[in-house]
């Protein structure tokens, strides 16, 4: 699939793609992903992934709405039709333009062209919960974690299942914090404040 559309871009033949959601699922199912673990060892851990978001694309690419793909694809047929050789009756305008195929990603942040990607990590620590009357033992695992996702790959970010929902987890994360801040039960479990209850400490940065 890369060699394809690379050819078609060398030859002018393609200069942008408009995608359209599909009425029909893939009966086999289907994954924009790779299929493979990123650390090399092979294992096929998502089996319909096709890899395509590891594929630098030298064109852009927009997905639309249901309603604006049938109008889109009624004038594509319309273009079919009419056999136009020199220009088409109907045509997209794509206000998307990336910089030249030479550029990369450190001298688009250095010329201020791009916006570095990022995102909020939240951390809490309310100390180390032993057993009443006891110590933790060497077998005791004395962290528990606790995490929730922030956001998902896609080449369509709307269209991702489990975009934005850094929100929503950190929601859920603050929710926790104070429920185990202002539990009197742990409290009396925390040797470093038996008598007090703990304080949660909240972290944020962008």
């Amino acid at each position: 699939m890369n060699v394809g559309q690379n050819d078609l871009r060398a030859r002018d033949l393609l200069a942008a793609s408009l995608v359209l959601p599909l009425l029909l699922q893939p009966s086999t199912g289907f994954s924009p992903d790779a299929s493979n673990l990123p650390d090399n060892s092979g294992a096929a851990w998502n089996p319909v992934g096709r890899d395509l978001l590891s594929i630098r694309y030298r064109f852009p690419m927009v997905t639309v709405e249901a309603d604006a793909g049938a109008d889109l694809l009624s004038r594509a047929y319309e273009n079919a039709a009419g056999a136009f050789q020199s220009y088409p009756m109907h045509a997209v305008n794509m206000l998307f333009y990336m910089g030249p195929d030479s550029l990369t990603s450190s001298t688009c942040l250095t010329d201020s062209s791009c916006l570095p990607l990022g995102g909020q990590s939240v951390w809490s620590s309310v100390g180390r919960l032993a057993r009443a009357g006891g110590n933790v033992g060497a077998t005791q695992k004395p962290i528990v974690l606790a995490a929730v996702g922030m956001d998902a790959r896609s080449l369509f970010h709307p269209t991702a299942f489990g975009a934005n929902t850094a929100a929503s987890g950190l929601v859920a994360m603050l929710a926790a914090a104070d429920a185990l801040a202002n539990s009197d039960i742990l409290a009396a479990d925390l040797p470093f404040q038996a008598r007090a209850r703990p304080r949660s400490t909240v972290m944020t940065h962008a």
